[in-house]
C-alpha cells in the first residue's frame, strides 16, 4: 500500500470562487478518469446523503473521460472542469494553489493506493527506491 485516499472534487481557484454556494456540481464539466469512473458518482451519493440532499441535477456519469489520471488533472489545472481528486494525486497540485478542492465534503476511499510489485522486482535497489519515492508522496524528484 502507497497510501489511503480520500476523494473530494477539485478544480482551479477561479471555478471555485463561481461554486462558493453551491453544495455539489449543477451542470459542471465532471471530469473522468477511465480506472475510475465510479468516482464520481460514488462522491454525489456520499455528498448528498452527507448533507440530507435527495434533489440533485446530475448522475455523476456525463462529461469527457480520460485513459490517464495525469491528462484529467492537467484538464482540471487547464479549467476544463471539475475532477475528483484523490488527495495523494493531487496534494502538490492544492499546496502550489493550481487546484483547490470544489466543496467542503471529502470521502474516504475504500481504496488505498498501491503498487504490484513483481517478486523479482521486490529485490531490485531501483525497485525499492521507486516505491518508497512514491509513498514519500511530496512531489519531489525520485532518488
Amino acid at each position: 500500500m502507497l497510501a489511503e485516499d480520500r476523494l473530494f472534487p477539485v478544480c482551479t481557484p477561479e471555478l471555485a470562487q463561481k461554486l462558493k454556494r453551491r453544495a455539489e456540481p449543477s451542470h459542471d464539466v465532471l471530469l473522468h478518469d477511465e480506472t475510475w469512473r465510479d468516482d464520481w458518482p460514488d462522491w454525489l451519493r456520499a455528498a448528498r446523503a452527507h448533507s440530507g440532499r435527495h434533489r440533485h441535477t446530475s448522475d455523476g456519469n456525463s462529461g469527457p473521460v480520460f485513459s490517464l489520471y495525469s491528462l484529467a488533472v492537467q484538464a482540471a489545472i487547464d479549467g476544463a472542469g471539475l475532477l475528483i481528486g484523490h488527495e495523494p494525486l493531487v496534494e502538490t497540485a492544492v499546496a502550489r494553489g493550481r487546484l483547490v478542492q470544489a466543496f467542503n465534503f471529502s470521502l474516504p476511499s475504500e481504496k488505498p493506493l498501491c503498487a504490484l510489485v513483481s517478486r523479482e522486482s521486490r529485490e531490485d535497489q531501483v525497485s525499492r527506491q521507486v516505491v518508497q519515492w512514491l509513498k514519500q508522496g511530496n512531489g519531489s524528484e525520485p532518488v
